[in-house]
């Protein structure tokens, strides 16, 4: 297991200057997605995903790797997509090293789950990823047998196959691919004490896994991120969505410019914020509504990392035209 100074490996190590044109000298693909699997186990995920940390979640025997910054990709059948199952073709440089990856661990056609990243940050992630092109490396966080993956039935536990995996990483002729280092943390504390150091780092938090476990493909304690959870309260512009749902999304006002938030509401406050939307935003307001929203920071660009709804601040309620 490797040293926490010692936390990424790339392939191909005589990383130059022209990478990107590197990339750009890979032929596009046809576009296809993945459909979720239907008639198989329950989970309807595509892969893994972590839950957040806990610590009397924390397993017996924890590794634990950085946060990359990025957007989850994962390759399928010879395919790069989304969790969603859509093409990610802004990663599609990144198959040719896939593909060798493959063949170095020998287990025939592989599932891979890994995290999508360019060098200059997050920003710079999502614009290549809507432009679909992009420059940046693929970070492996796992691979097992496609037909395992297809089945849910891996056995093999996280630490021997992580560190196979890591050995072929380091024998790759490829820049695109890299892999995450895992290291041990034995106590809460010492969770704790290595996230003040790896935010220090500049890095976004940490994955803690269960060395013992197998892959499974759905959302599950194996896996716990650990990332800052701050909050703002930012004035109410807009609301979308529709009479059958609700809300769908909010849009507040923020110094960097406009931000729609759709993850945090459940259910019933989706139909309320919906029903009272003029209320809300009406023009006979004369203080606005400011709604709280938590999220992980900002990004190079200032923009809020993840934002989600926490609640309506009615201690900052509106004055109207009538009070």
């Amino acid at each position: 297991m490797a040293e926490a100074g010692d936390m990424f490996t790339r392939g191909g190590r005589a990383v130059h200057s022209g990478i990107a044109q590197q990339a750009a000298l890979v032929s596009p693909r046809e576009r296809q997605g993945v459909e979720l699997i239907r008639g198989g186990p329950a989970a309807p995920e595509l892969a893994c995903r972590p839950v957040d940390y806990r610590s009397e979640w924390m397993p017996r025997f924890a590794c634990a790797e950085v946060k990359v910054d990025g957007i989850c990709g994962l390759l399928i059948d010879g395919r790069i997509v989304t969790l969603e199952g859509q093409p990610f073709d802004a990663a599609l440089h990144c198959l040719p090293g896939l593909e060798e990856l493959e063949k170095l661990l020998g287990l025939g056609p592989l599932f891979i789950h890994g995290e999508y990243a360019e060098e200059e940050g997050f920003d710079a992630t999502v614009s290549a990823f809507r432009k679909g092109q992009g420059c940046g490396t693929l970070w492996v966080h796992d691979a097992v047998p496609i037909e395992e993956w297809r089945t849910d039935s891996a056995e093999e536990a996280y630490y021997p196959r992580k560190a196979r995996l890591m050995r072929a990483i380091e024998d790759l002729d490829c820049p695109f691919v890299g892999g995450l280092a895992s290291f041990r943390l034995g106590t809460p504390s010492e969770v704790f004490d290595k996230f003040g150091e790896i935010r220090r780092r500049g890095y976004e938090g940490l994955v803690i896994k269960n060395a013992d476990a197998p892959y499974r493909r759905q959302r599950c304690r194996d896996w716990l991120r650990l990332k800052p959870v701050e909050s703002i309260d930012l004035r109410l512009l807009d609301v979308a969505g529709n009479d059958r749902t609700g809300a769908r999304s909010l849009i507040l006002e923020d110094v960097a410019g406009p931000v729609t938030v759709t993850q945090g509401m459940n259910a019933d406050q989706r139909l309320l914020i919906w029903r009272e939307r003029h209320i809300l935003t009406g023009t006979e307001i004369v203080k606005p509504i400011f709604v709280e929203v938590e999220h992980n920071g900002r990004t190079e660009q200032g923009k809020l990392r993840h934002p989600r709804y926490r609640r309506v601040r009615q201690d900052r309620a509106p004055l109207r035209q009538e009070d």
